[in-house]
């Protein structure tokens, strides 16, 4: 028992210095050929090296939207959680915008007041009142606590599990809005076939029964 877990702690440890070599932490020392010395690189490792990488990792495995992973990761990556944060959201505004056929003029909650109202293109029609109400009320939320604030004054994103996870609820949002938009453009292109159709066989108005030809 206890030269086996020997023998896995001198693993873990091999492993482990061999990674620090990968990484391109250490290398050769130039004045003892027989041993290796910190690199530069290794001396610019911030202190919150080894969370970054978990926290960055943990996005990358969370197969997230492929427009939100393009836009904040770079920042992410930097540690401006703040800024990551604000970019996941203004996309999240965009693509709201967008499948919702509103303009520019339309942002922040009284975009989502819209799209996802009573008359919004984004009103999910499956949704009873109660249930398309939260929705909308979600969406505002999430914009009116991470988006807006930012727009005014320094956004205050406390280390990078907070940003992770307004980053995840993003990607929520976002998986929402590309369903909505899908099923409505399906919807309204099955609305236009049936109208296709009826327009082809001839309007009510113009089919008499039969009754009406005898005789």
């Amino acid at each position: 028992m206890g030269q086996a877990l020997g023998d896995d702690l001198a693993q873990g440890l091999v492993e482990a210095w061999q990674w620090l070599r990968n990484e391109g932490f250490l290398s050769p020392s130039s004045r003892h050929w027989d041993r290796e010395a910190v690199t530069r690189a290794g001396e610019a490792v911030p202190a919150d090296y080894l969370a970054l990488s978990r926290s960055t990792r943990i996005l990358e495995d969370a197969e997230l939207d492929h427009d939100l992973i393009a836009t904040v990761m770079p920042s992410f990556r930097r540690g401006e959680y703040d800024v990551a944060v604000f970019a996941a959201m203004r996309l999240v505004e965009v693509s709201v915008r967008e499948a919702a056929r509103l303009g520019n003029d339309h942002v922040g909650t009284k975009l989502m007041e819209r799209a996802f109202g009573p008359t919004g293109r984004l009103r999910d029609p499956l949704l009873d009142g109660g249930e398309a109400e939260a929705r909308q009320k979600l969406f505002s939320g999430a914009i009116g606590v991470y988006k807006n604030p930012a727009s005014h004054r320094l956004a205050s994103v406390d280390g990078p599990q907070e940003a992770i996870e307004a980053i995840l609820l993003a990607n929520a949002l976002l998986r929402t809005v590309r369903f909505v938009d899908a099923d409505q453009s399906y919807l309204a292109t099955a609305a236009a076939a049936v109208a296709l159709e009826e327009a082809a066989e001839g309007s009510p108005t113009e089919r008499r029964p039969s009754w009406a030809t005898d005789g």
